[in-house]
């Protein structure tokens, strides 16, 4: 997905939930939007990250967490699991940095540590 797309698509993806969150009294949905000890080597140049977020309340946080992720120059991916409190990450440690991820989701509403035990990936 180019980049322009991808923008747009997380601009509307991300006022949905906005409104979606308001209209059903949800705070947490209506929130705009460490180190790398326990990255792991995906493919090539990438890497794979298991980031802590805690204060996931509903479907739609997950998404948001998603999206703000994927807006990073790097990442390539992000699945979140709200069920577990964690994002997987795969990212390209030349362009974002693991603290730099969490910082983000952080600021989003979400605070959010680096996994340093990322057993089991």
């Amino acid at each position: 997905m180019k980049l322009a797309a991808k923008t747009i698509l997380g601009a509307v993806i991300t006022a949905s939930v906005a409104i979606v969150g308001a209209r059903v009294g949800r705070e947490c949905c209506v929130t705009p939007v460490a180190r790398a000890d326990g990255a792991q080597r995906v493919k090539g140049n990438a890497q794979q990250i298991v980031l802590i977020v805690e204060g996931m309340h509903c479907a739609t946080c997950p998404i948001t967490v998603r999206v703000t992720l994927e807006r990073l120059d790097g990442v390539k991916s992000a699945k979140v699991s709200m069920k577990e409190g964690k994002a997987f990450v795969d990212y390209d440690p030349t362009k974002v940095t693991p603290d730099r991820m969490a910082k983000a989701v952080t600021d989003a509403g979400y605070p959010t540590k680096v996994a340093t035990d990322v057993k089991g990936l």
